[in-house]
């Protein structure tokens, strides 16, 4: 694989896992702010969890 094409493939899994941090974080956030989180929002946090995670095992 050229070096230009696994640089490119490095920058991408640090964002996924920027996005995957940062889902977690929201989700920690909105369990502290709220009793009952809104359940949607925690729902589409744990999606975009889920879709990351099958980004870096693949």
């Amino acid at each position: 694989m050229p070096e230009n094409v696994e640089s490119v493939t490095e920058d991408i899994l640090k964002e996924t896992r920027n996005i995957y941090i940062s889902a977690q974080s929201l989700i920690r956030r909105l369990c502290d702010r709220f009793d009952e989180p809104p359940r949607d929002l925690i729902d589409m946090c744990e999606d975009i969890i889920s879709s990351v995670y099958r980004i870096e095992v693949n």
